[in-house]
């Protein structure tokens, strides 16, 4: 193990134990402790690997969440050229409505 993957493991502790600025942290299931604490007991690599666990989610998790505001920043910048690069959508929204059939074509196609 390198020395930078001990500091990721161990700020990843320490985050997941810290209250979110300054917001006071959940108060601790003392039941739910003594279970967890028990089967780590009984099964001691069960802390490494979900650890492991917790890590790559936390780490896909923040990936997708970058991609997300990739794609909201993306959609927000380029609503008028995606609208243009469909005109599909257009001609859909234009087709002849039996509702409209006594006004003349080119009032309906505005």
């Amino acid at each position: 193990m390198t020395r930078e993957e001990q500091k990721c493991i161990t700020g990843f502790i320490e985050q997941a134990v810290a209250s979110e600025a300054g917001a006071p942290s959940a108060p601790l299931d003392v039941a739910a402790d003594a279970i967890i604490r028990a089967l780590f007991v009984r099964n001691p690599e069960a802390a490494y690997r979900i650890t492991l666990l917790a890590m790559t989610q936390a780490k896909e998790l923040a990936e997708l969440k970058m991609a997300l505001r990739e794609e909201k920043k993306s959609d927000r910048c380029s609503w008028i050229s995606r609208l243009l690069g469909k005109p599909d959508t257009l001609q859909r929204s234009h087709r002849r409505d039996p509702r409209l059939s006594g006004f003349p074509q080119n009032i309906r196609s505005r």
